[in-house]
């Protein structure tokens, strides 16, 4: 059995949090979504471009058009998954309109 298993566990990195949207943006600037979006933004980018974009591609008949396509599978997942992260991180305020309990 695996003793540094239970330790490996105990040694998270702690999340980022935001509550403002002006902190939000800062977190995206500063990189804070980029290894968790880039995975993502990598995984189905490719796929996309593969199932979308790659006969086009593997028959040489591609124009910038087709690249331009190409980079949108990549930013749009980024996109997508870089507010899933922030949304995972955002603590509420009590004049948060959206806290739980209020009318």
């Amino acid at each position: 059995m695996n003793r540094d298993a239970p330790e490996r566990r105990r040694r998270t990195t702690r999340r980022p949090t935001w509550s403002t949207y002006r902190q939000a943006l800062s977190l995206v600037a500063r990189g804070a979504t980029v290894l968790v979006a880039g995975r993502v933004a990598l995984a189905v980018g490719t796929i996309l471009s593969v199932a979308n974009q790659g006969t086009v591609i593997a028959e040489g008949h591609s124009s910038w058009v087709t690249w331009l396509r190409v980079a949108v599978n990549y930013i749009t997942p980024f996109v997508v998954a870089s507010l899933c992260y922030l949304a995972g991180c955002r603590t509420r305020t009590e004049a948060d309109p959206d806290k739980e309990g209020q009318p």
